[in-house]
This record gives structure tokens, sequence and C-alpha cells, in this order.
């Protein structure tokens, strides 16, 4: 049965103008500061621990069935391929442009070239034309299945291996006291020791060489940072460099030739720290805890590496629980309502709940990449020049050679009998996960790792691959649906 050409370019742009109106619906709340860029990151925690999990959850745990068990494999081998080729290019894009991108923008390219919106994009593409020409009636709901059997590599590599390049990226930026928040200016105070057997001769003599005898205050004029621990959290004050010129002369400076030490207090918001204060209470050897055995401290190294703290993230954790309930028997049962059935599981409400809060992932994710898209600089020569190469190259590959290649890998094997012709929802998954542009999520990540927040630089290489998108995604939606007819 042929499909009508104007028929499937409607389709087309139904799909793409309904994820445009869900970005510019975040694009414009923002804008009309209904929330700001601290509440963006907010959101994107949310989006990340609960709604994302749920999601992942709710689909995974039906997506797998015996009914669908012969397409695991071409799915989960696709995905593999994009996967390998997209970071490969990135890594590419790294080695080359390395010295042109910001330091907290470099790891990054790796999962921003090689992970797809394999999910949301394709699901809301999917949803729109699933149940029409050439797809039967219901075809749909099978769809969706094969897209979360496409998603659970993916998903496995992004928050495993791709979170850890965006914490890198993050890391970095923290440690070299890139400036994340502006605070008061701290005053650093020099004083002698505070003890009775001081007396007027001794400050005099601490004092000497023209020394002011009260404490000296220094000021400094520059505006302090906060440092960030990798847990996010606000950690210790920074004292600025010293750049700017002082009355102050050198050898005020110098330590007083005493038997004790004088303290260096820093207050800041009114609250001192003095470098005394930590000596004069030691802990006593009895309050000391023991040292804990080594099978314990090997346990916390493990728990505590990167890769690991990465592998238990909610996403993770929830694409592993949704695997379990669809592999193991008797468990999907009493927990995912049967369809056409009268029968309820006994713990069909957990998976209400989970599917309930799923379904606000999407639109939450449209929502903050609209909104992340408003940050960027409308000038694009503002933008650092690596980033902006790093851009079109990305186009260049996501949105032309990947499609191409992707559309003939999959009716070649079609053509050699590795895929059923008549498997027309399988073979439209797969070619419609090679036509993507990069995954929202990888804004989100970098909302999240950021401590302000940020994601300037993933937007714009984002922006303009969406910006070609409606071009490439419509032209690729068509000639899909015109040769599955």
């Amino acid at each position: 049965m042929a499909v009508d050409i104007g028929l499937a370019l409607g389709a087309a742009a139904r799909a793409l103008i309904k994820v445009a109106l869900s970005c510019g619906a975040g694009a414009a709340a923002f804008r009309l500061g209904l929330f700001t860029v601290p509440a963006m990151k907010q959101m994107s925690t949310l989006y990340i621990k609960i709604f994302l999990p749920c999601l992942l959850f709710a689909n995974t745990a039906v997506a797998i069935s015996p009914s669908n068990a012969a397409s695991a494999g071409p799915l989960i081998g696709f995905c593999v391929l994009y996967l390998v080729a997209g970071h490969l290019v990135g890594y590419i894009l790294f080695r080359f442009l390395r010295e042109k991108l910001p330091r907290h923008f470099q790891r990054t390219l790796l999962p921003v070239a090689g992970i797809g919106n394999h999910g949301d994009l394709v699901l809301s593409i999917l949803l729109t034309v699933g149940n029409n020409p050439p797809f039967r009636q219901g075809d749909a709901a099978l769809g969706i299945a094969f897209v979360t059997l496409f998603l659970v590599p993916l998903n496995v590599t992004l928050f495993a291996f791709g979170s850890a390049a965006f914490q890198a990226d993050m890391k970095h930026l923290i440690n070299n006291e890139e400036e994340v928040l502006d605070g008061e200016v701290p005053q650093v105070v020099i004083e002698p020791p505070k003890s009775d057997e001081f007396d007027g001769d001794e400050l005099d003599s601490l004092n000497g060489r023209g020394r002011s005898k009260k404490r000296l205050s220094i000021e400094l004029p520059a505006t302090a940072s906060r440092r960030y621990s990798a847990s996010l959290g606000l950690a210790e004050p920074i004292r600025p460099d010293l750049d700017g010129p002082y009355d102050i002369p050198p050898d005020a400076l110098e330590p007083p030739q005493l038997d004790r030490k004088p303290s260096i207090s820093v207050s800041v918001s009114g609250v001192s720290f003095s470098s005394q204060q930590r000596a004069a209470s030691p802990v006593p050897l009895s309050t000391r805890s023991a040292r804990p055995p080594a099978w314990r401290r090997l346990a916390s190294r493990i728990w505590e590496n990167p890769i690991m703290q990465t592998l238990m993230m909610p996403p993770n954790f929830a694409l592993v629980l949704g695997l379990l309930v669809a592999l193991i028997p008797g468990v999907k049962s009493v927990l995912v309502p049967v369809a056409g059935s009268t029968t309820v599981p006994p713990l069909a409400v957990i998976y209400d709940t989970t599917t309930f809060l799923g379904n606000g992932a999407m639109p939450l994710s449209m929502c903050l990449f609209g909104a992340a898209l408003t940050t960027i600089d409308p000038d694009w020569r503002a933008a650092p020049v690596g980033v902006r190469w790093a851009a079109v190259w990305l186009v260049f590959y996501r949105l032309l050679f990947l499609p191409v290649a992707g559309i003939a890998l999959v009716e070649g094997m079609v053509t050699w009998g590795w895929i059923d012709v008549e498997a027309k929802m399988l073979r439209f998954v797969l070619m419609m996960q090679a036509c993507v542009p990069t995954a929202q999520m990888c804004l989100i990540l970098t909302q999240y790792f950021h401590p302000r927040g940020e994601s300037k630089e993933v937007a714009t290489v984002m922006a303009l691959q969406y910006a070609v998108s409606v071009v490439t995604l419509t032209a690729s939606l068509t000639y899909i649906l015109a040769i599955l007819s």
C-alpha cells in the first residue's frame, strides 16, 4: 500500500511541531521568570532521580516478553553500533579541538557526539505515526517496546560512563577555582597569639620595625569565590589571588619571631575561623576511632569509585529492577496488569504509580531543553571557536552522515534476509534512531553536575543541531515512511 508523500510530510510536521511547542513552553516560562537557572538545576535533579527512573522501570517491565525476544538482537546490535560510532567521532573531535575548547567542555564531547535523542524524540514521532499506514492499528505499542529495548544498552552507557565524563569536566572546573558563586569578601586578620604571658614590652617587640601595635587587617577588594565539593555542596571559602597593588609593606606580613605562631583568622559573614582553634583542642587518644579492617577499606574504595557511583544512579537502578521484573517468572504477573484482562494484580498500584510519574519525564525534559536554549548568547561568534567547530561537525555527522548510513544498513539487512521485510515497525525504529540529534539528556546531566546549573556550551552545540533537524528529520521521516509502504 503506497503512502502519499503529502501525508508523510504532514505526519513528520505534526511530530516535530509537538516537540517544538513543548520546548517553546519551557523557553517561554523561563523568559517570563516562572523559574530561574538554579531552579532548572533542581528540576534536572528531579528528572534524573524521580521521573526518568519511573519511566525506565515502567517501560522495561513490559517491553521484554517472549513475543519480541527475536527483535532484541537487531535492536541491541544497532544501538551498540550507533554508540561506538558516535563516541569514536566524539573522541576524534576531542583530540583535534582540545586546545580550543573550554576546560569544562572537553570529555563532554564524547557523550554529546555518541548519545542521540533515541528516547523522547523517537517516541514522540512514533506515537504520532505508529497507528497510521503503512503500520497496522496498535503497532505503536509494539514500537514503544522496541524503543525501550533499544534504550537498554544506551542508558547503561550514558549513566555509567557518559555521566562520568560530565562529572570529570565539572570537577576540573571546580578544582581550578573558577568562580562558581559570588560571595562576600573575606577579611583576613593576622594577630599575635592571645596569652596572659604577653606584656606591653613583648607586644612592642613584636610590632617592631615600624609595625602598628594593633592587629593588621587586610581587606581584599577582589570578589571572592567559594569552592564546591564534588557532591555539589558549598565547602570552604577561597581567598582570591592578590593581583592588585597594596600599600602594605612586604615585611609587614612576615611571621613574628616567637615561640608560638600567631593565629590567622578568616571571617566570612560574621563567622570567624582561627588556625589556633584546631591546635587548642586536640582529639584525645582515647576518642580516636580504630582503623577499619582491610576488607572494609577495600569495600569503601570500590563503593566510592566514580564508575561504581554512576552505576548506582537511580536510572540504572530502575533499569535493573525493570529487567528483573520482566525476566523473573511470577514477578511480572503480580505487578504488571495484563492488557484486556479484568483481573487486577495484587501490586498493580506500584506499577500504576511509576507509570503515572514516568509520564511526566518527556514533557519536563523538553521544557528544560527549551529553557536552556534561551541562555545561549545570540551572537554565534561569542562562543569559543572549539565549541563552534564541534557544533558544525556534529551536525554533519549526526544529521547527514549517520542517517544515510543507518537507513542504508537497515535496508541492506532486509535485502540479505537478516531482517524480515514485513517487520515494518522494527525497520522504522532502527532507521529512525539513526536520524536524531544529540539527546537532551546530555544537557540535563550538564545542568545536574554544574555547580550553578549552567549548560551554555552543550546548549550551543545542540541548538544548531535541532535547528537543522527540522529539515533533516522531516526529509528522513518522509523517506522512511515511503520505503516502508
